[in-house]
């Protein structure tokens, strides 16, 4: 049996979801160009939104202009190159799209280390916690962004503040957030 599908980036502008008749689509995440950098695609939450609403199955890729293999192998880990699976018990929350295994004390005790933590992409609000790749470390914090465009991510385990990371809007450092933790609602550190 044939299947189609359709290639959809922001390049084919807003797209009429309800007259979309592929089997499937795969949606341009972003980019990233000659150094390393990382672009996300403008479109790219409005697609993977239709998508969704009208019930196409959908993937995410990389379309990729690096010239390293360091600078190539920044974005494996989002899209499935280089992964493990993971075994889980008990239930898993029905918004989860995917999980990852949490590595350090950060975010104790909240989510502990080597605990499962179930992740969607549903985008972030302010004090949400989400999965980040900062200049190519992954890491799992607590999400804000001040009106001066500069992000914040916090351990919610403030014992490390040291682990906290900085971002400034002018910095040139590298930032994708790959998901949403599914968790309650935490309080920003000193508010």
């Amino acid at each position: 049996m044939e299947r189609y599908g359709i290639d959809v980036s922001s390049h084919q502008g807003a797209i009429n979801w309800q007259k979309v008749t592929a089997d499937f689509a795969i949606l341009r995440a972003g980019w990233s160009w000659y150094d390393g950098g990382m672009n996300i695609d403008k479109r790219f939450l409005q697609n993977v939104a239709g998508a969704r609403e009208v019930g196409v199955p959908w993937g995410a890729y990389l379309y990729a202009y690096d010239r390293t293999p360091a600078a190539a192998g920044y974005a494996a880990p989002a899209f499935g190159e280089d992964f493990d699976y993971i075994p889980v018990t008990g239930d898993v929350p029905p918004a989860a799209e995917f999980a990852v295994r949490i590595q350090g004390d950060s975010m104790t005790p909240y989510i502990e280390d080597g605990s499962v933590a179930y992740v969607n992409r549903d985008p972030l609000r302010f004090g949400d916690v989400g999965i980040f790749c900062v200049d190519g470390d992954i890491l799992c914090k607590q999400y804000y962004k001040d009106p001066a465009g500069t992000v914040y991510l916090f351990s919610l385990n403030r014992a490390r503040a040291d682990a906290d990371v900085v971002l400034p809007s002018s910095g040139g450092r590298s930032l994708v957030c790959f998901g949403r933790v599914i968790l309650r609602a935490f309080p920003l550190p000193g508010r």
